[in-house]
């Protein structure tokens, strides 16, 4: 029997992406425990047990670790409101289980959610590549609104709009509530009165 030769290309592939994969998930962790003052290169890189050469090469140091934390909070984000989204409900129903999930992963996240949307990173600008990444939510959203508007649900045609407008009420609600400027319990009371309103104010009826 001929046994098959070794792929050494694709063997130091696969050793990139994972080192790649598990520098970022030290980095989200970091993140999460400590904000974005825990995300010091020299940190990430005693956790996965490598030299600061190699966070270096792979991430180009803290800039390029924070584009990809930026990039990967909008996935999970958005993967989380795609969940929300797929309901066989009423669009009302689902958009105000889009707002409802919105809210939990920013408290559940708030050092991801202030990194993707907060105003602490402004020497960090998000680039045109990661806003089209960031407009997956507002695709999502639009979705559940051009359903709505095929059903004869919401008024409006301009779906993009709507979304952009949802997205406004969400983020300011959240964000007064992460401040503390609302409580937990009127936070959620509040975001309900408010999508509820946004949603009023669409509808044909």
């Amino acid at each position: 029997m001929v046994s098959q030769p070794f792929d050494y290309t694709t063997n130091r592939k696969r050793q990139h992406e994972e080192l790649r994969a598990a520098i970022l998930s030290a980095a989200a962790r970091r993140l999460a425990a400590d904000g974005l003052r825990g995300l010091s290169v020299r940190a990430i890189a005693a956790d996965v047990g490598a030299s600061t050469k190699v966070i270096y090469s792979h991430y180009g140091g803290k800039p390029g670790i924070i584009a990809a934390l930026y990039a990967d909070g909008f996935e999970r984000l958005a993967d989380v409101m795609n969940e929300a989204a797929g309901g066989s409900g009423k669009p009302s129903v689902r958009l105000h289980e889009i707002a409802k999930a919105y809210r939990s992963f920013a408290i559940a996240a708030p050092n991801m959610y202030e990194l993707i949307y907060g105003p602490r990173v402004r020497e960090l600008l998000p680039t045109p590549d990661d806003r089209a990444d960031a407009s997956r939510l507002q695709r999502i959203v639009a979705g559940v609104f051009e359903d709505g508007q095929d059903q004869g649900v919401f008024r409006n045609s301009d779906a993009g709009g709507q979304s952009r407008n949802f997205w406004a009420v969400l983020h300011g609600t959240v964000s007064l509530e992460l401040t503390a400027w609302f409580e937990r319990q009127e936070g959620a009371e509040r975001l309900e009165e408010l999508i509820t309103m946004v949603l009023a104010a669409e509808s044909r009826d």
